[in-house]
């Protein structure tokens, strides 16, 4: 309520004003009267998928107030390697030369549900090298030694950690992998399932309101959305994928992907829908 406050009285100066909400969660569960009135008073509101906008109608958000707009990416930085950038890739963090590197990036948190990843990965016989990138060493650290002990309680090879990467680092992590893969059950758009795709990796995930309005953006291709809840399903994607020439499965599908990904997610598209919006009001 402060920042929706603070809004309004730089909109009462003359100022063009939005307020960007993040997660589905915000608005399923936070939404007053009270609140909604002063929402509805804002220039624009800006979610990141269809069951935001859905769930703002409902609580009686005006239609126009509403616009669905993407997370932006940088085209030139998150592009698929050639396949000296990815052993380069793969040595800088050490990991093998050969074989499939399945990768999950991301905060943790329990809604990310690691433990369902690893159980998944250790169901279908551990293939590959799972590779769990965290955004902060200390908050991967705890998660780390339960996932170690998990692992081990299920026979399976170790998961390999990399906790604080800086974020100029993050291309290169997904120039290493062959695979995406993320058990999370609440996103509003994944940041990192949407630089994964920029990369041309396929894509193993829930079927939760982000991950699906990013599979209809590119149709379908390289995505392998499942049932929520269902680590089963999360093990046989990543045996599908598992099995598949890298190279050549990255490449095939990142030519599906980049035509709809340059029109919706890169930086020249979404700035232009937000320009547009702020001077219509």
């Amino acid at each position: 309520d402060n920042q929706i406050d603070t809004l309004l009285c730089l909109q009462s100066r003359g100022h063009q004003v939005a307020l960007r909400v993040t997660t589905t969660r915000d608005i399923e569960s936070r939404m007053t009267p009270e609140r909604v009135a002063k929402l509805n008073r804002l220039n624009a509101v800006f979610v990141l998928n269809a069951r935001m906008t859905a769930e703002g109608f409902a609580h009686g958000m005006h239609p126009s107030l509403l616009v669905n707009l993407p997370l932006l990416i940088d085209k030139d930085l998150f592009r698929p390697p050639s396949d000296e950038e990815r052993s380069a890739a793969r040595a800088r963090f050490g990991l093998p030369g050969e074989g499939t590197v399945i990768l999950w990036t991301g905060r943790l948190c329990p809604r990310k549900q690691l433990e369902e990843l690893v159980r998944a990965w250790a169901t279908v016989g551990a293939p590959g090298q799972l590779w769990l990138v965290g955004d902060d060493e200390e908050s991967l650290r705890p998660s780390e030694r339960q996932l170690r002990g998990l692992a081990d309680s299920l026979g399976a090879p170790q998961p390999l950690f990399h906790p604080g990467l800086d974020p100029n680092d993050m291309c290169h992590v997904y120039s290493a992998a062959d695979v995406f893969v993320s058990t999370s059950r609440v996103e509003g758009m994944s940041n990192s399932m949407l630089e994964a795709t920029a990369t041309g990796l396929p894509i193993v995930g829930y079927d939760i309101p982000g991950n699906i309005d990013l599979c209809n953006h590119f149709h379908g291709h390289g995505f392998h959305m499942l049932p929520m809840g269902d680590p089963r399903a999360i093990a046989d994607g990543i045996a599908l994928y598992g099995s598949c020439e890298p190279s050549r499965t990255r490449l095939t599908h990142y030519r599906q992907l980049r035509t709809p990904f340059l029109t919706a997610f890169s930086s020249t598209s979404v700035i232009t829908t937000l320009s547009q919006r702020m001077v219509r009001q």
